[in-house]
This record gives C-alpha cells, sequence and structure tokens, in this order.
C-alpha cells in the first residue's frame, strides 16, 4: 500500500499537531462470519482496489476484467488488502481531518460491512503476503510495525522502531520483516528473536524509501525511493544494482515482482511503467503512460500485470508536495484508470475504469 505521497502527507500533518495518541484494538469479529451467502471460487474471483479520491473501494470479477460492485462509507482508503481465500478486506483509512482516528477497516467481502476496526493513530499503509494470514503495517508516527492475525482480526505483535517507518513487507516462511525509513533506511526485523539491523541499516541513494517487493524464492528485495530502485542481496544486505530509467525525471512508485523471479513491474509517477529485469537490473520495456502509476499487482496464475494510474495528461510537476497535499484533501480529482498487462509479451491487453486516485489491486493469495 505505499508512495512518497503517503510520506509527504505524514510529514505536513505533522506539523499541524494533528497526529493523537493511540487507541485500544477494535476487538476481533469471529471468523465463522466471513463469507456467509458467497460461495469459495466466487470470492476467489474478486479483486478490490481504493480510490482514494472517493472514499470507496471497487470489486473487480476476475474472470471478465470488469467492475461489478462498489463499497462506499471510507474517509480517505489509501490501501487493501485481502486474505487467501478472499473472505475479508483490510483497508486502510485515514480520515482527513481527524487522522489521530485512522484505523484498518476490516470489511466482510460478502456482506461490505465493516465489522471491526483496528486503529493506528496516523497514516499507516499495510501489505500482506500471498497466504494472507497476516497484514503488515507501518504505522508511522507511532513508530510502530504491526502485524495483524487476520483470523482474529487483532494485532498479533508489534516492533517499535528509533526511526519513522514509511513501509514494511514480509517474506512467506514468517521469520523476516523488511522495514523502509526516513530519511533513507531499510533494515530488517529477525521476528523470532526481534532484532533489528535499524542500528546498521542499508542506505538507498534516493530519499523516502517506501515500496518494496520482495522475489519469490527471498533473494532480492525491491526498494523504490523517489528517484531510483535499488535492487538488494537479502543474504549480504548489500545494494547489487540501481536502476534509473535514462533520460527523463522519473520517480518509481509501486512495484512488482513476477512469479517466476525474473522481472520486476514497477509503475512511476512520473508518468511510466516500466519491466526490469532481475538478474542485472536492465530495463526491457518502458510504457508511457502519461498518468500518475500507482500500483503494480500479478493475476493468480501470473499471466497478468494490474497498474492503476491516473488517466493520461494527469503528470505534474514537481513530484512529491505537490501531489500530496491536493491528494489528500480530495481536491485533486484526476479520475483513474487499471491498466491491464500480459506478463509475457509486456503488451497492454485491457484497461479497467476505476475511480479517483485507484491504488494497487488486492487479489486472493497474491502478495501485496
Amino acid at each position: 500500500m505505499r508512495s512518497r505521497v503517503a510520506a509527504a502527507v505524514v510529514v505536513v500533518l505533522s506539523w499541524c499537531g494533528l497526529f493523537g495518541p493511540p487507541s485500544a484494538v477494535s476487538a476481533a469479529r469471529p471468523p465463522a462470519e466471513r463469507g456467509q451467502g458467497c460461495g469459495p471460487q466466487e470470492l476467489r474471483t474478486r479483486g478490490y482496489f481504493s480510490n482514494q479520491g472517493d472514499g470507496t473501494i471497487s470489486v473487480v470479477d476476475l474472470t471478465t476484467d470488469r467492475v461489478v460492485d462498489t463499497i462506499d462509507g471510507f474517509s480517505h482508503p489509501w490501501n487493501v488488502n485481502v486474505t487467501a481465500d478472499g473472505s475479508a478486506l483490510y483497508v486502510d483509512d485515514v480520515p482527513v481531518f481527524d487522522p489521530a482516528h485512522a484505523s484498518i477497516a476490516v470489511v466482510d467481502a460478502c456482506s461490505h460491512a465493516v465489522t471491526a476496526r483496528i486503529p493506528t493513530s496516523g497514516l499507516a499503509i499495510g501489505a500482506a503476503p500471498a497466504h494472507g494470514r497476516e497484514v503488515f503495517t507501518a504505522a508511522y508516527f507511532r513508530r510502530e510495525i504491526l502485524v495483524l492475525d487476520t483470523d482474529r482480526d487483532e494485532v498479533s505483535r508489534t516492533f517499535h522502531t528509533t526511526s519513522v517507518p514509511t513501509g514494511v513487507i514480509g517474506d512467506e516462511d514468517g521469520k523476516s520483516l523488511w522495514i523502509t525509513a526516513l530519511p533513507n533506511l531499510v533494515y530488517r526485523v529477525d521476528r523470532e528473536t526481534g532484532a533489528s539491523t535499524e542500528s546498521s541499516p542499508l542506505h538507498t541513494d534516493g530519499p523516502a524509501p517506501q515500496q518494496m517487493s520482495l522475489s519469490p524464492d527471498g533473494a532480492t528485495l525491491a526498494v523504490a525511493d523517489s528517484t531510483g530502485i535499488s535492487l538488494v542481496d537479502t543474504a549480504s544486505h548489500m545494494v547489487r544494482t540501481r536502476v534509473v530509467l535514462p533520460g527523463e525525471l522519473s520517480s518509481p512508485a509501486y512495484g512488482g515482482i513476477s512469479q517466476d523471479g525474473k522481472h520486476l513491474w514497477m509503475a512511476y509517477f512520473s508518468g511510466q511503467v516500466a519491466v526490469v529485469d532481475i538478474a542485472d537490473g536492465t530495463i526491457l520495456r518502458i510504457h508511457q503512460t502519461a498518468g500518475w502509476g500507482i500500483g503494480v499487482t500479478f493475476s493468480q496464475d501470473g499471466s497478468k500485470v494490474y497498474v492503476p494510474t491516473t488517466p493520461p495528461g494527469t503528470v505534474v510537476a514537481p513530484l512529491g508536495l505537490g501531489y500530496a497535499i491536493p491528494a489528500f484533501l480530495k481536491s485533486w480529482k484526476p479520475g483513474g484508470i487499471v491498466r491491464v498487462y500480459d506478463a509475457r509479451t509486456f503488451d497492454e491487453i485491457a484497461t479497467i475504469p476505476a475511480g479517483n486516485l485507484p491504488m494497487a489491486v488486492a487479489i486472493p493469495g497474491v502478495a501485496k
């Protein structure tokens, strides 16, 4: 869930004193309540993306790539994650003028009812492994990493940080969490021991790293910052190579690594979608969308790539706060498109209409 827009908004709102103290965690709902009235196959074939500017979640039929429903009632849904069986959604929801009461809204995928709210007391952006049993959330101004148990809908563990965390991702075997933090830090936490490399972090070349993608074998971590991408060897904690688009200002936003571990797809705030060879950082393809790219998700079989963007002609300069404040206050209404690409040929094959500022598509059983 996870951009420099979020980091910029955090800085501005902190100056205004809008973040309050942590609140108690909402009571969990019984797992038996999930999925009533919906078949397992139907739940598995639904995808979801949040429309930040509209306060809604769009529901997509993944068999036809068409929007079939809309879930409303949110203040500012930055991001959405979904369990592996598709029965429950986890929406990072931030009230625009009352971020102290920000929360992760737990939504029943069948009834669309909000069944619980887990307080984050400030802007927070979540991520989820493919198994869907957990959601990881970086709570910015609490300086905490929250691990949510999706069976009980409650925080099962909290890791405290010294730096301001801006993003988090976990490996599929549950051993490690990787964390990005201001101003340009990347470090690892051992989930079993709690040991952290925060005191000796990796530093990215560009400021404000946030979104990360982990290869299926866990060997490569792709870290997007404000100016480029660092491909990190997770064993040595060293940057293998740096990827920057040639000949133009570019600001990577959200990425994802293919199921075979060969390709990184990256959406850019500066209006591009790029395909990168994980082995050596070679840029294999650049699509010029002329829209703000804000998400990358693969289909369950890995054959398609979903990339939400704003429409052509909506990239404005300078990047950064020029986007952050209007987007957060919902005064920027550019619209939205979800672009669908063929993961093998790299060609665009379809588009899905979206609301204002759509975020990365959440698909059951797919890491996000």
